[in-house]
């Protein structure tokens, strides 16, 4: 029977970031993932300026600037399309990047075991070890790995977070979507450029959710649909005809497969997105959850990768103060510093896509935004999340006004 300071379930990024960190602050670290990477995991595959900031706060800023860099966005709705580039904001760079999950995870992973932290793939969680209500390992594998402090980053199913009882709230808003990979001739200026298309089309008919293509380079893009559980009716809604209905709408000289070609080669993928702090408190007695497993999507946005990364770091700095301190037990903080990074961005968050969630509030929104660029720009800033680091607070007047009153807000 092994025992570590730290065992960290889940080699994503959450989980990966959280291992470097305590690795790096000389902890004994053990990750287990039930993959053996690098493994595919469906995504949208892109990195806003925030997640650009937060993987180079690791030490990775060089191993970033081999993939494929975006610079601008394109957003279509209401009969519009506009461009422009990535708005400015203190403290993080003006532009993103596409990376296959098959390649981030694997960077990330790689990255914790070079500072130290040793890693078992192919290793299933069965389940928790609690004694005395405290978490204190797990069992994998058949056999018993024992830890002073457990965080479970093991992706929005959790089984471990399952077990303890950490599990998504119904009131709390969830994001479903599918994507597929694919190469298409497209302008070559368009590499560096995601799209964003905030209506969809069928026919005559106005579907719920929205469309994105992100350029991954040499002709390789990432085409994907997401809906909102906040829309009436989501559980009904067959999102491979949403994809279907969005590859029609674009320009047949791309050559894009048809719907039909992507379900028969077992190319198109489907995930959902807890958002929002979807499990809370995202604690228990020797555990943490981190990333998915604690949804901590953006609910604005569906992004998750800043998110993962920046609760895995946190959940890992909780971890060493409490062994330094008094052991992994009360564990409170760990909430509190979430709340205070991003629970009033979150609650303003929430009650946004409640209002997005009802199609003609939502096309009335695109419209405004659309006939106003500076709006829309303003959007895209918020909606990234590029008003506040980490350690930081609100840089922008309107957004501390935005956020002020989502202090007072308690919609979900």
């Amino acid at each position: 029977m092994s025992s570590y300071d730290l065992l960290v379930v889940g080699g994503g990024p959450a989980g990966s970031a959280a291992a470097w960190r305590a690795a790096s602050a000389g902890a004994k670290v053990l990750v287990v993932d039930k993959a053996a990477f690098p493994r595919d995991k469906p995504c949208g595959d892109g990195l806003t300026p925030r997640a650009v900031r937060s993987i180079e706060l690791l030490g990775l800023e060089n191993e970033l600037k081999r993939f494929n860099r975006v610079d601008r966005l394109r957003v279509h709705g209401a009969g519009r399309t506009l461009e422009f580039d990535w708005p400015a904001s203190d403290g993080f760079p003006r532009h993103g990047y596409v990376i296959a999950r098959t390649d981030l995870d694997d960077l990330l992973l790689r990255h914790a075991q070079a500072a130290g932290a040793e890693v078992r793939e192919a290793t299933t969680v069965k389940a928790p070890i609690v004694e005395d209500g405290i978490v204190r390992g797990v069992v994998a594998n058949g056999s018993e790995i024992r830890a002073s402090a457990v965080i479970a980053a093991d992706g929005a199913s959790s089984p471990v977070g399952r077990a303890l009882g950490m599990t998504r709230l119904d009131h709390r808003p969830m994001g479903i979507a599918v994507r597929a990979h694919f190469e298409a001739t497209r302008p070559s200026g368009d590499d560096g450029v995601i799209e964003s298309h905030l209506e969809l089309w069928d026919g005559d008919a106005l579907l719920p959710g929205y469309g994105w293509i992100f350029p991954m380079g040499s002709g390789r893009i990432n085409v994907g649909v997401g809906l909102l559980s906040t829309y009436e009716g989501w559980q009904k809604v067959n999102t491979a005809h949403l994809m279907g209905a969005f590859l029609k709408a674009l320009p047949a000289a791309w050559g894009l497969p048809s719907i039909d070609d992507l379900r028969a080669q077992g190319d198109l993928k489907g995930w959902r997105l807890p958002m929002g702090f979807a499990v809370w408190p995202p604690y228990r007695n020797g555990c943490l959850a981190a990333g998915d497993a604690a949804g901590v999507v953006n609910p604005f946005n569906g992004e998750g990768i800043s998110e993962a990364v920046e609760s895995g770091v946190i959940a890992a700095e909780t971890f060493l103060e409490a062994l330094d301190r008094r052991g992994p037990t009360d564990l409170r903080v760990y909430g509190e510093r979430l709340d205070e990074l991003w629970g009033p961005y979150y609650r303003l968050g929430r009650t946004f896509v409640r209002v997005i969630g009802k199609p003609r509030l939502m096309r009335g929104l695109t419209t405004i935004g659309m006939r106003v660029p500076p709006v829309m720009e303003f959007a895209f800033k918020a909606l990234s999340n590029l008003y506040r680091e980490r350690g930081g607070g609100p840089g922008d007047a309107t957004m501390r006004g935005m956020v002020r009153l989502a202090n007072h807000i308690r919609i979900g």
